[in-house]
């Protein structure tokens, strides 16, 4: 039987480390089939995840805004009702918040695995350091925003296990739809853009035009521009 965990009081310190594709587990399941009424040891056990890991996931859930004591939060429910294109730039905000200092001191998009590092050394537990710049370039990735390196994902003590960007999976219904950086030319226009007033998640998709080379391409990303725009505005679709 699982017991409940006894979660960690968080300071600004803090910083989570669990496994990123847990928390995409997480994530997945609530799109799916909704929130549950409480995040619990008996609910992430039923998604596979392990008893050890447990504390680590409720502890990355409470820590990105998505459960508070447990129970799912109003960014939860919008994770689940968004739209296939709008779920990234929710769960991009969030990540922008929850890890605002780190954002601060780099870009993942262009910093190197190292520069990431270094931004986590504030960061406690000191020994998590490793796991903690995991998870984060995880859920970076997870969020539509391309690491400018792979994924680092290490495995208990059998060492560092590489995994490619393809390893964080996406619904396939997203997978069409990235609005990231991920060719010098789209990073330049990235960075040529006028920052004051446009949101991150506008930027992310103005910044992916010059990936667009097919008339196919470009309705991609006029729907993805536009269900961005509304979600950003907050505009209601016309009934």
């Amino acid at each position: 039987m699982v017991t409940e965990p006894r979660i960690m009081s968080q300071d600004s310190s803090f910083a989570p480390y669990g496994p990123p594709e847990n928390v995409e587990r997480i994530i997945t399941r609530v799109r799916s089939n909704g929130p549950p009424p409480k995040f619990t040891p008996a609910y992430l056990t039923q998604l596979g995840i392990t008893e050890g890991l447990i504390t680590r996931n409720l502890q990355a859930l409470e820590f990105l805004g998505m459960a508070k004591d447990g129970v799912p939060t109003e960014l939860t429910e919008n994770l689940q009702l968004a739209s296939d294109q709008q779920w990234q730039g929710i769960l991009e905000q969030a990540l922008r918040v929850a890890y605002l200092d780190i954002f601060q001191a780099v870009d993942p998009q262009t910093a190197t695995r190292n520069a990431v590092d270094n931004a986590f050394r504030p960061k406690v537990p000191k020994s998590q350091r490793g796991r903690q710049v995991t998870l984060f370039l995880g859920l970076c990735q997870l969020a539509g925003i391309a690491p400018r390196e792979p994924v680092v994902q290490r495995s208990g003590q059998d060492g560092p296990k590489k995994t490619t960007p393809a390893a964080i999976r996406r619904p396939r219904s997203v997978a069409a739809i990235r609005p990231v950086v991920q060719t010098a030319p789209a990073q330049a226009a990235f960075r040529s853009l006028p920052a004051a007033g446009l949101h991150p998640a506008i930027m992310g998709i103005i910044a992916a035009l010059p990936d667009v080379e097919t008339s196919d391409d470009l309705d991609r990303w006029v729907t993805s521009f536009r269900a961005t725009f509304m979600l950003v505005k907050k505009i209601k679709p016309d009934k």
